[in-house]
């Protein structure tokens, strides 16, 4: 792989995102180095920490603010948001006597076909800079800056994930973020969710969303 730096980026768009990310990292040095003492300069790391952190949380009534604690009040209250009742099962024999409008199957072929390089690289510019990158480490610069460098293996991986039908299982992790909803938050309802995917399953979910796509409105009424 050749040793290309972010200096030697030629797409403006990622210049101009890599340089905003630079001005707000060189403003945050400036800002501690202004700090007159060690001890102010910690506290202030150690605020900024405390700020991104959830340091406590209110469960029923109950202040939870050890991170075990905090960490399992998270997990039980989406499992509860999110989980079925155990013995929920789905009918599918219901489901198959209704008379659901589906896609020809002609055009299957089509939605299921191999992934394509020219249509890995198409949602690769399709996607938004500057979004924080998912568990395996790389975001959008890395892919669009080294992509000579990457295609000949990468769409090797695509295509055995698409004749052995199982992804490894790294494609689907992710990194769970929790934004306040407003100042002071005290309960688990004041938080929003945001999920951070790992990128190539971001590139193949878009990529089958945009062959579905056109189908979404002849299937599904307003």
């Amino acid at each position: 792989m050749g040793n290309k730096g972010y200096g030697e980026i030629k797409d403006a768009k990622i210049l101009k995102s890599v340089a905003s990310q630079r001005q707000k990292n060189s403003m945050e040095k400036k800002e501690v180095e202004q700090l007159s003492s060690w001890a102010a300069r910690f506290r202030l790391v150690k605020y900024k920490q405390r700020i991104n952190s959830v340091m406590e949380i209110s469960v029923g009534g109950v202040c939870l603010n050890e991170t075990k604690e905090i960490m399992g009040a998270f997990v039980d209250w989406y499992k509860e948001l999110w989980g079925s009742e155990e013995g929920d099962e789905v009918n599918w024999n219901v489901l198959e006597s209704l008379n659901w409008r589906k896609i020809p199957k002609h055009k299957h072929k089509e939605i299921t076909s191999r992934f394509l390089e020219k249509q890995v690289k198409a949602v690769l510019n399709s996607l938004r800079l500057g979004k924080a990158p998912s568990p395996d480490g790389y975001n959008l610069y890395f892919f669009l800056n080294f992509w000579e460098d990457l295609k000949e293996t990468y769409i090797k991986a695509v295509e055995d994930f698409y004749h052995n039908e199982e992804p490894p299982k790294s494609w689907g992790q992710t990194n769970m973020v929790f934004i306040p909803k407003k100042d002071s938050p005290k309960e688990i309802k004041d938080y929003r969710l945001i999920v951070l995917c790992n990128m190539t399953y971001k590139i193949l979910s878009k990529i089958l969303v945009n062959r579905i796509r056109p189908w979404i409105r002849k299937l599904i009424s307003k």
